[in-house]
């Protein structure tokens, strides 16, 4: 995985008649300068009047497809820079397919993340502290919770678990989601 955000972009006549080429261009820097070197690749294509692009791979960001709105790649970038990973975990595993709007992706995003846990039975745990705020912390109700049975129940009401390994570079943890209602 590269340290910055980019996709391998090609002039689709380049890539429809087998020819590699094709560029790595980094994605956080803007719709207009992502477009610019668009039109660069284009110009130097293989084939005559190169006009259409095509997206081949991804690295360190969402997946927008083989021919993607750079408008709207670029505003998720932006997104990505203020959420980092967990947006990055929502997107690939929550997010509406039909979502096509920067701001209502954002919305839905901070409200549904929860945070990022250790493991379930952490998420579980906090979850019966709200449940069973009333109840002072010395009080034998504390010692019969199971707070994976809690997290076991949130998951199977809607709740999502997406593992941090996927997306950072370490094997330990969890993003929460809430879709429970």
């Amino acid at each position: 995985m590269t340290k910055y955000p980019m996709m391998h972009v090609q002039a689709l006549a380049d890539y429809n008649s087998e020819k590699a080429t094709g560029e790595w261009i980094e994605t956080d820097h803007g719709a207009e300068a992502i477009q610019e070197e668009i039109d660069e690749i284009l110009k130097n294509s293989k084939e005559p009047n190169a006009e259409e692009f095509i997206v081949t791979e991804y690295d360190n960001m969402p997946d927008f497809g083989e021919h993607p709105d750079i408008e709207l790649l670029a505003e998720v970038m932006e997104i990505v820079e203020d959420h980092g990973s967990p947006f990055l975990a929502w997107f690939d595993n929550c997010m509406d397919r039909d979502m096509d709007d920067a701001d209502e992706m954002r919305s839905e995003f901070e409200e549904r993340y929860r945070g990022e846990y250790s493991d379930a039975g952490e998420y579980g745990e906090e979850m019966a502290e709200g449940m069973f705020s009333d109840y002072p912390k010395d009080s034998e109700i504390w010692m019969y919770i199971d707070y994976k049975s809690i997290a076991h129940d949130f998951d199977l009401s809607g709740g999502v678990f997406v593992q941090v390994g996927q997306y950072e570079p370490r094997f330990y943890g969890i993003y929460v989601f809430d879709y429970t209602y």
